[in-house]
């Protein structure tokens, strides 16, 4: 009998899965319309930003590789001593800028992120009235005419910070 039953209950439960939500009401759309907005401005500019740290970062490396190359001279003047020490001085307070930098620009990253999950989960795929669309502003209408299509969310790996 139990057997019988199982295939019922399963093919029930699949049936309310797959239940298309219902639509956006006017304010629910109005929240959606302003998440992709934000995220079709905020998406390229921290992009950029990743892109442009990548760069610091191999800079800040380099720089780092070419003193601790210069550091095995064998010059024993006070003077060959100091430079490469103020040198190091300052790539380290550089290194520190830029690790708070990194760390800002990731907190930056996942509050984008984290706006993109919850645009998928409560907006994405859902329908909504034209007379609620035809209430938005002209720019939020052209958001969402646009879409999510080209938005990317960068990525900052274990990597970006120097220690």
């Amino acid at each position: 009998m139990t057997r019988a039953l199982l295939p019922l209950l399963l093919l029930s439960c699949t049936a309310r899965a797959q239940e298309p939500a219902p639509p956006l009401d006017a304010s629910q759309l109005q929240v959606c319309a302003e998440q992709v907005q934000r995220l079709q401005q905020e998406s390229p500019v921290l992009l950029a930003q990743s892109q442009q740290s990548q760069i610091k970062l191999q800079g800040l490396l380099q720089r780092r590789r070419a003193l601790n190359d210069a550091a095995g001279g064998g010059d024993e003047s006070l003077q060959a001593y100091l430079t490469p020490q103020q040198q190091r001085a300052q790539l380290d307070r550089d290194i520190g800028a830029f690790n708070h930098q990194v760390d800002d620009l990731r907190a930056r990253i996942a509050a984008l992120d984290a706006l993109k999950r919850d645009y998928d989960q409560r907006c994405a795929g859902r329908s909504y009235r034209r007379s609620d669309f035809a209430q938005l502003s002209d720019a939020r209408q052209a958001a969402m005419r646009a879409g999510l299509a080209q938005v990317r969310v960068p990525y900052l790996g274990g990597d970006a910070r120097l220690e």
